[in-house]
């Protein structure tokens, strides 16, 4: 039963950050304003050769390092966190063009909030841990 339940929050957990990572990249192309984490990632991806997602990685690859040094137990959400925000966002990045139409980036801007909502409510519902960067 416990490993059932296991499983399920797994999977959960797993597509929540998917979808964030996609609410995250929708933001991207609505370009009408970013949270400061994507302005950071972003910056990054246009000064150097990552990817928002590898820049989104990278960050929260060096934010585990710089807790566990400071000796706070990390949970796994927070490690799937960093393993799948970024490569969802980039995935995303991919397949959504850039809408040509202020239109097109209104719905966008729009939208990507309730799709960040939904994959908050997803990957925060399973208590593993601490939530996106």
């Amino acid at each position: 039963m416990l490993h059932e339940k296991r499983g399920r929050d797994l999977v959960q957990i797993v597509l929540g950050l998917i979808v964030f990572g996609a609410g995250l990249a929708l933001v991207v192309r609505g370009a009408n304003g970013q949270g400061p984490w994507t302005v950071f990632h972003d910056g990054l991806s246009q000064h150097t050769p990552l990817t928002i997602g590898t820049a989104t990685i990278l960050t929260g690859v060096v934010l585990l390092v710089l807790v566990a040094i400071m000796g706070v137990r990390i949970g796994l959400g927070t490690v799937l966190n960093v393993l799948i925000i970024g490569p969802a966002t980039d995935a995303t990045l991919w397949l959504v063009p850039e809408p040509d139409a202020a239109l097109g980036r209104v719905s966008l801007t729009i939208l990507a909030p309730l799709v960040v909502a939904l994959g908050s409510g997803l990957y925060l519902g399973v208590h593993w841990g601490a939530g996106a960067a």
